[in-house]
């Protein structure tokens, strides 16, 4: 088997990757993974109850570019997430 395109990962930068060579490009990309899932360490599942759970923990995603936002709404619809640091310093 003959391939131009070789992507070795499956997480967000080689699925992203793989993605843009197959739909910007029109070339076949083959995707390699140790893993037996694709979403890298963001890989997620529900269990026989339909319970949602992350095999790696828990994974949190911000960013500021309206570009990356619009290109992952493609895939995926995200939780709202917002959290507050506080600390109590005693000195």
């Amino acid at each position: 088997m003959s391939v131009k395109n070789l992507v070795v990962g499956s997480g967000f930068s080689g699925a992203t990757i793989a993605n843009l060579i197959a739909t910007q490009l029109d070339e076949e990309v083959l995707v390699i993974d140790k893993k037996d899932h694709i979403a890298g360490n963001c890989y997620d599942f529900r269990d026989e109850n339909g319970i949602m759970i992350h095999k790696y923990g828990s994974h949190i995603f911000h960013t500021n570019s309206k570009k990356v936002w619009s290109y992952l709404k493609q895939f995926t619809d995200f939780n709202t997430y917002m959290h507050k640091v506080v600390g109590i310093l005693d000195g």
